[in-house]
């Protein structure tokens, strides 16, 4: 933003997911139409579930002239506007069987418009599609195959009219797809409202303009009061990104540019014609499904329908009916030399009970997920220190007197795992002390090079990512937590915290973090111990 440094992206790392928030009219279905558009460039395929059939727009080219006087700003020319191949299907019934591989072609797009279910059935239909997937037996893949956009997501929240039951689903599928090649981009209004399994297992977040208190206040303790004010004001079009593997895992500004498809949705008109000539087009590939088993040539037929498909895809529908009224008459004749009538392809329907039960498993999944990364409170037990303490799991150590912090955090680091200890101790002392092989950083208010101040919680919170992200099996000891408390406060000590947290819990990861939690308020001991395992200290001779 505000420089001529293009900013580019490895669509692979879209298979870690993406969420982008920010209020009405900021830019945020623009910077993902954006993101799509350069995935189906590069021939990924790409599945859009739409409430408000803005997306429908990609299959016309761009003729908007306020945003193609922006194409010179971004080095683009007026000839690289584009229709992009595609379809278009109207949901009605939620629970319509959505088959994922049918849609899986390189390079198109296929838009599900669910504008016409109420916002009970879009739970529904969220839930059932991704079930569909699970039950779609995909194969395995390092490299993204799919992007699976989910528009206007929040409406899936319990306080935006939702049931919550579909937005347990999406939770399912941020732990499970990537090892499909699936990679999703959830859209939403207020990013604060995702937690949990949801943004544990996000790789890119983008925050466009907000003024949501939850979302700035995250903003302000996750990056600092200089990034919120600069979102404040950010121009439409303009967002925060943040992903560890680019630049050093600080967040920055980008200036997504304009599309090259149509930013307008197609008219009512247009997606009823979409609408009318995939039933027809459905119904005579199942005619001539019938026609093949019966023996029948129909290389001709299936070239035909094919034409036809084609044509459907760029939004021709004059030739759509000119090849259907053709091939519609050589089917008739077909069947009449057969002396048969063709069967009627009926809507395959998933069944509520089916439904239910893929809901059911989801929750089950998250109740194991939270049983896993919750806090759990328990005395410190002696043969502890001859274990491996589990990974993906966050500790507190209380200490009073004591250097158990230190003790567990060499144990794990004799056991394979690199560490990184950040602590207010000066580093000189700590490895001559405890001899231990680690990354060691200063927590200290001293104007020193290298160390880290109590206040600069976006620092802390990036080295531990880059540090995780760089080691594949990684302990981080935080010794100073009052430290960072009293120099901020509770609830930004708290914030870092469960970032940490929900970051270590998709990795080969254990955070350690020491506290003396008798200095703090019952509330706020009573919220640490019911976020994190509690393992008390002990001293030397007990």
């Amino acid at each position: 933003a505000e420089t001529k440094v293009k900013t580019y992206f490895d669509l692979d790392k879209l298979q870690t997911h993406t969420l982008i928030a920010g209020a009405t009219g900021c830019g945020k279905t623009v910077s993902a139409q954006g993101i799509v558009e350069e995935a189906l460039q590069k021939n990924i395929a790409v599945v859009v579930f739409d409430p408000t059939a803005q997306w429908t727009g990609f299959l016309r080219k761009n003729e908007d002239k306020g945003m193609l006087s922006l194409y010179r700003k971004y080095g683009l020319r007026g000839s690289y506007t584009k229709a992009f191949n595609g379809n278009i299907h109207q949901i009605t019934d939620p629970r319509k069987a959505i088959e994922i591989k049918k849609y899986m072609q390189p390079g198109e797009i296929n838009i599900f418009t669910i504008n016409k279910l109420s916002p009970k059935d879009t739970d529904i239909f969220v839930a059932n599609t991704v079930r569909e997937i699970f039950y779609a037996n995909m194969q395995e893949s390092k490299e993204l195959k799919l992007l699976i956009v989910y528009d206007e997501v929040h409406r899936l929240l319990p306080k935006f009219g939702g049931s919550g039951e579909g937005f347990i689903q999406i939770e399912r599928a941020c732990r499970e797809f990537r090892k499909w090649g699936i990679g999703m981009v959830l859209i939403s209004q207020v990013l604060s409202d995702f937690v949990g399994a949801i943004k544990a297992n996000i790789g890119t977040e983008i925050q466009m303009r907000s003024r949501d208190e939850g979302d700035l206040a995250r903003v302000r303790e996750k990056y600092g009061s200089r990034a919120m004010k600069s979102l404040v004001k950010a121009e439409i079009g303009t967002g925060l990104v943040e992903n560890a593997d680019y630049n050093k895992g600080r967040a920055y500004f980008v200036s997504f540019r304009p599309l090259l498809h149509s930013p307008r949705r197609l008219s009512d008109n247009e997606l009823d014609l979409y609408d009318k000539y995939n039933a027809i087009t459905e119904d005579m590939q199942y005619q001539i499904e019938q026609l093949e088993k019966l023996k029948v040539d129909v290389f001709d037929l299936n070239l035909e329908l094919k034409l036809a498909m084609d044509k459907l895809k760029v939004g021709n529908f004059n030739i759509v009916e000119i090849y259907t009224g053709t091939l519609k008459e050589r089917l008739k004749k077909q069947w009449e030399k057969l002396k048969k009538n063709p069967k009627k392809k009926s809507e395959k329907l998933v069944s509520k009970s089916e439904i239910k039960a893929e809901i059911e498993k989801a929750k089950r999944a998250r109740k194991a997920y939270v049983k896993t990364t919750q806090v759990r409170h328990r005395l410190f037990d002696r043969k502890l220190l001859k274990s491996h303490l589990k990974e993906r799991q966050a500790y507190i150590v209380e200490e009073k007197h004591s250097e158990t912090g230190f003790e567990l955090f060499k144990k794990q680091i004799g056991y394979g795992y690199k560490g990184l200890c950040i602590t207010r101790m000066n580093p000189e002392i700590i490895m001559k002390k405890h001899k231990m092989k680690a990354e060691v950083v200063w927590l200290t208010t001293e104007e020193v090079k290298g160390v880290f101040s109590p206040t600069d919680l976006p620092g802390i919170m990036n080295k531990i990512d880059l540090f995780t992200k760089e080691n594949k099996k990684a302990v981080v000891l935080l010794d100073g937590l009052l430290f960072i408390k009293n120099s901020t406060a509770f609830e930004n000590m708290l914030n870092l915290m469960e970032h940490i947290k929900d970051k270590i819990a998709t990795k080969e990861a254990i955070f350690i973090a020491s506290v003396n939690t008798d200095v703090l308020a019952k509330e706020q001991r009573e919220q640490l111990e019911n976020e994190f395992v509690k393992i008390d200290g002990w001293r030397k001779g007990e």
